[in-house]
């Protein structure tokens, strides 16, 4: 019961200061194709609570120093502590949260089916065709709609 209770706690958090988003990268000399990236970020500038989480998920928040960018009024921002997740992490993740969020369910539920579409992909390096590529992209465009809702 208290791990039903921490991942809900979680969920709530993700739902409103998470971001759940495919990341689309153009290929450069080492890559082939445009490469997607399904990731989960978590940024806030409450360390106890990005600890308690972290723990929970054996990882180690991020520090991010957001000193060096100002206010409009010129005071100088808090800082920040940032959980980001990739591929198959990630994914485990959302199936964990998945039943748990309100908002965001929708974004987390395609990111999970896109990334069980390009893990059950052989990985070869090779360019990926078009219709790959089409399938990859129509992902990356729901998921990003999802979030100007």
């Amino acid at each position: 019961m208290e791990h039903e209770i921490f991942l809900a706690y979680v969920a709530g958090i993700m739902d409103g200061e998470g971001c759940f988003r495919i990341e689309k990268k153009r290929p450069n000399a080492a890559q082939k194709s445009i490469k997607y990236t399904m990731m989960i970020t978590l940024q806030m500038g409450e360390k106890a609570v990005m600890d308690h989480i972290a723990s929970h998920l054996e990882i180690t928040p991020l520090f991010i120093n957001l000193q060096q960018w100002k206010y409009k009024d010129n005071q100088p921002r808090r800082p920040a502590y940032r959980i980001q997740l990739f591929s198959k992490r990630a994914a485990d993740f959302i199936r964990l949260i998945l039943p748990y969020l309100v908002g965001k369910k929708e974004q987390a539920r395609l990111c999970l089916e896109f990334n069980d579409l390009i893990s059950s992909q052989v990985k070869l390096k090779r360019k990926f065709t078009e219709s790959e590529l089409a399938i990859r992209d129509d992902y990356y465009e729901r998921v990003t709609l999802l979030k100007h809702i």
